[in-house]
């Protein structure tokens, strides 16, 4: 990702817990990224420190607040300057890290109170994941002013880092943090933004310590203690790449299994960091780790892509179901090898095998039946009877998701041991959804939704009970939109990472384009292209979030693109049709 889209795609958030520590002190931070991610992988450093001036003496009030704003600005940094522009009785009042506020442009006026009124203004929480962008009324600012000794001072001032984008972008990037699903299968990432340089490690662990957010019990565990100051957490990174963690803790060292899933949660959060090699845990002083070291590298089998599914190709042609080799189509043993279903869609379980199950839509895409893949003799399943039912998804326990649009919208549904069930996403549910996703994990599905302006996509966490089932959706939140004049209009959508969705989308042009939308990003931020324009007209985009994984497109007579970011090249011809691979 370049330029203005790799900039703005910064926005999204800062972790409130790194706040606590970096609000006093100096953070820096780097990116990092799967092969063709958005966020390239550097340690750059900014070229040089800034220190605001503090306050002059005998400034006017609005000179304070404009010398406020301009203190919350320090590289590395901190607010060491900025606490100096408030009353010596506010300062331990002012907590800055509630909240983030990230604007374009400020204006500022009036006397006591002083007003700023902010442009293009967003608000993070105390977590750091975005909120909302802030309407016209919560943009105005107000400061109470007063004075101490014989100098004006801000009396109360908001509780939050108010900074321009462009200083938030340059001081923050998106990592992941790694937390299990409830059943405690698979890693389920969440992302963060944390500093650059030598405090990653440490930041990324006090993230992580943190926990989930509060009302995502039902969508992500952890294994990681609970502390009372997440301060008290340190990363100590060796030359030799040794990583050594302290945790607090009290009472009862972690069983077997407690450790082997909290060091798989801290394995793949600090493998994002190029220095760390190895990990040694100490909780309290005690070491519990082992008396090995462990590598970083390790605890595969919770990859959050599923790396156990393989990475075969399949796709329909003339209403059977066949895999795709090296471009050459080859049908499946199975049923929906032979023409008597007539698909128009399939989706293959994760499992990928020759047992596994294979969801097939028929061509006028009303009836969803399921079959195994290489067993010819397995029953074949009718799954559903709907209207218009949309390309199915599964997910790492064998779930399958649908969705089947009517006249009164969509309706969700999901599909285990022989029992299918709807669910009711807000937001989603409903609506006129042209595509979806689920993620492996199985706490996120992802729709594009059509409006009266364009196409919008959003996203919901799916919340599940201990023993795996589905209990429910949360509110569907916007992810990315177009406006009236530049609609966003999709036409397909795939994972290009467990946190990233590849689009495939019409430009105003007529042309089609590949963009990646990252979860957890401002609804203001453009999608970064990926690849050049394509002025065939493609129609699906299959792609994995396996790294390393091909990504090809397909147009409406067949014929087959592999799309990379550097350049895009028709490889078949076989008029192969719903391209994809397993999930």
């Amino acid at each position: 990702m370049s330029g203005r889209s790799s900039k703005r795609g910064l926005i999204a958030g800062v972790v409130s817990v790194l706040l606590a520590g970096l609000l006093s002190g100096c953070m820096t931070l780097p990116e990092s990224g799967p092969v063709e991610e958005v966020d390239v992988a550097t340690t750059e450093q900014p070229d040089s420190g800034r220190v605001p001036p503090p306050p002059a003496p005998d400034s006017t009030f609005d000179g304070i607040v404009r010398g406020f704003l301009d203190a919350m600005t320090a590289e590395p940094v901190s607010t060491t300057v900025a606490k100096e522009y408030l009353m010596r009785a506010s300062r331990s009042r002012w907590h800055p890290d509630r909240a983030i506020i990230t604007y374009t442009d400020a204006d500022v006026s009036g006397s006591d109170p002083v007003q700023v009124r902010l442009q293009g203004a967003e608000k993070l929480n105390s977590r750091g994941a975005w909120v909302e962008q802030l309407t016209e009324d919560e943009s105005t600012l107000e400061f109470d002013m007063g004075w101490d000794g014989s100098q004006p001072r801000i009396e109360e001032a908001p509780n939050a880092l108010v900074v321009p984008r462009r200083w938030f972008d340059d001081q923050f990037v998106r990592q992941q943090i790694y937390f299990f699903d409830v059943a405690a299968q698979i890693l389920v990432p969440e992302a963060v933004y944390v500093p650059r340089g030598a405090q990653l490690a440490t930041s990324l662990v006090r993230s992580l310590v943190h926990g989930p957010p509060a009302d995502g019990q039902l969508i992500a565990r952890t294994y990681l203690p609970t502390v009372n100051s997440v301060s008290e957490v340190r990363v100590d990174v060796q030359p030799d790449g040794l990583a050594e963690i302290d945790l607090p803790g009290s009472g009862a060292p972690p069983s077997a299994d407690q450790l082997r899933m909290m060091i798989a949660q801290l394995q793949w959060t600090l493998r994002q960091d190029p220095s760390i090699l190895q990990l040694r845990v100490t909780m309290d002083g005690r070491l519990v780790s082992g008396p090995n070291d462990v590598d970083v590298d390790g605890s595969q089998p919770y990859d959050p892509a599923y790396v156990h599914s393989p990475t075969d190709l399949y796709g329909i042609s003339d209403g059977r179901l066949g895999r795709v080799v090296e471009e050459k189509w080859t049908p499946v043993r199975g049923a929906f090898g032979s023409a008597d279903y007539q698909l128009g869609r399939a989706a293959v379980d994760l499992d990928g095998g020759q047992k596994a199950g294979v969801a097939g839509v028929t061509a006028d895409a009303r009836t969803v039946y399921l079959a195994q893949i290489d067993d010819g003799e397995a029953p074949v399943e009718q799954v559903i009877r709907g209207s218009e039912v949309l390309a199915p998804a599964w997910d790492v326990s064998g779930r399958l998701w649908l969705i089947d649009r009517s006249e009164r919208g969509a309706r969700v549904w999901h599909f285990k041991d022989g029992r299918l069930r709807p669910v009711y996403v807000p937001g989603i549910s409903g609506k006129r959804v042209v595509d979806f996703l689920v993620s492996r994990d199985g706490t996120r599905i992802v729709a594009a939704v059509r409006r009266a302006t364009g196409d919008a996509l959003v996203v919901s966490r799916l919340e599940h009970n201990v023993d795996g089932s589905v209990s429910g959706a949360t509110g569907a939140r916007l992810m990315y939109a177009g406006t009236e004049t530049v609609p966003f209009a999709v036409q397909d959508l795939a994972w290009q990472s467990p946190t990233n969705v590849l689009v495939l989308r019409k430009t105003p042009n007529a042309f089609t384009q590949l963009s990646i939308v990252p979860l957890g990003a401002a609804v203001s931020d453009e999608p970064a292209d990926f690849g050049e324009a394509m002025d065939q007209d493609m129609v699906g985009v299959a792609a994995s979030p396996q790294q390393n994984s091909l990504i090809y497109c397909t147009n409406a007579r067949g014929e087959i693109m592999q799309v990379s970011l550097t350049e895009s090249r028709l490889v078949g011809r076989q008029r192969i049709r719903a391209l994809t691979y397993v999930g």
